[in-house]
């Protein structure tokens, strides 16, 4: 699971968790304009299947103005000195936690990435008759969701305001559905990235994604 998230987040257990594999969750903080709280669920909660890590993460290296609060559900503690809220406070810097008793969690930061150099945008898109694009969000750190929609047959639009830099925005686009159909997709203007799609005859043409994957990068 990865969970881009700002101000006061609250992790809670979901009964999936428990199962026999390890359960990998990445909360990517936001810490542009605010400092950001995670308060974690009980360890109790999951019911001894321990098969749970968090990696927390200053996605935006901002948190030596900014810093990141994790606290401790219930009596839990986080080292062997009994400590129940561990901050982040290094701009870029992550920590990993992971459960080594019915009450303890082990922490490890790390402070040697350094913040990511550009915010990401990465999704899978499907688009159907005249309908707009449907976008399943892999990863998102561009403050905003871009909203798609259809202009016509094999043309389409992302927009969100003010996101795209002009120079500083890099977009791919990979198909996967195996035919001779043919993508582009580049930045329209700050607001928008454009996306047009054409079927083995170089026409444009609509229903051609099919779980479509795409990035956008935005440089910092």
């Amino acid at each position: 699971m990865i969970k881009t998230i700002t101000g006061n987040y609250t992790l809670d257990v979901d009964t999936s968790w428990r199962l026999g594999q390890l359960q990998e969750i990445y909360l990517q903080c936001d810490t542009t304009l605010a400092p950001v709280t995670i308060d974690l669920f009980e360890i109790a909660d999951l019911e001894q299947f321990w098969n749970v890590k968090i990696f927390i993460t200053d996605v935006v290296g901002n948190a030596s103005s900014n810093s990141i609060t994790i606290n401790a559900g219930g009596s839990d503690e986080m080292d062997e000195s009994g400590t129940t809220s561990l901050t982040i406070a290094t701009d870029g810097a992550s920590m990993s936690l992971q459960v080594v008793s019915d009450t303890k969690w082990l922490a490890v930061e790390s402070t040697s990435a350094g913040p990511s150099p550009y915010k990401v945008y990465t999704a899978l898109l499907t688009q159907t008759g005249t309908n707009a694009p449907v976008a399943t969000v892999l990863e998102n750190t561009l403050g905003g969701t871009p909203v798609w929609t259809r202009v016509a047959p094999g043309e389409y639009i992302g927009t969100l305001s003010n996101s795209f830099t002009s120079n500083k925005t890099f977009s791919f686009i990979a198909p996967n559905n195996g035919s001779l159909s043919s993508f582009q997709l580049y930045t329209g203007s700050t607001d928008q990235i454009d996306l047009t799609t054409f079927d083995s005859t170089s026409t444009l043409s609509d229903d051609l994604l099919d779980g479509t994957s795409i990035e956008i990068r935005v440089y910092n």
